[in-house]
């Protein structure tokens, strides 16, 4: 038996301000996390209880067609690229991220499904991309002029996570322990 818990890599909980992350640390608590820590725990007790062969995928933040979700940063820098519109950073653009493109993932997972292992893995590049350097990818992409501004340090309303409690650098330990 094989199971996909989708959680992107923003949504483990860390304790620090730089760091890889790795497969031991907890699942972060907040809503939108929640049903993605909730799948990938409910395999793996499922794997402990019943003895069952359970592999979790765990990807980086995820890139590429069909993305239409416009508060990540990818997404929403080739829309505003595209329509001309300045693109509001959370923060000033210095944190970093792992980034994997969807279709690395597919062939990690399906590597996966072909393979005996069992548990916990992460799929990232373990290489992390700062904002302002996917805003630089997303301009030379597109052939325009992406402008960007700092968003307001208040946090909105309906905001998942303000930009001040973020990790400023982190990525995936794609190592198995």
């Amino acid at each position: 038996l094989w199971a996909f818990a989708h959680g992107e890599l923003d949504e483990f909980d860390v304790a620090l301000d730089r760091m890889a992350l790795t497969l031991r640390l907890s699942l972060s608590p907040y809503p939108y996390d929640e049903p993605k820590a909730c799948a990938d725990l409910l395999a793996q007790s499922y794997a402990r209880e019943y003895g069952m062969s359970v592999a979790v995928a765990r990807p980086a933040n995820l890139y590429g067609p069909g993305h239409l979700n416009f508060s990540a940063i990818v997404p929403d820098a080739i829309r505003c690229a595209l329509s001309d519109r300045v693109r509001v950073l959370r923060g000033d653009g210095q944190s970093r991220r792992d980034y994997l493109f969807v279709g690395d993932l597919v062939d990690g997972c399906l590597r996966l499904l072909d393979s005996d292992f069992v548990g916990p893995v992460n799929f990232g590049t373990g290489a992390p991309s700062s904002v302002l350097d996917v805003v630089e990818a997303v301009r030379v992409a597109t052939e325009k002029d992406l402008r960007v501004a700092p968003r307001d340090p208040v946090p909105q309303r309906g905001e998942r996570r303000p930009a001040a409690v973020e990790i400023r650098d982190q990525w995936l330990d794609s190592i198995v322990a």
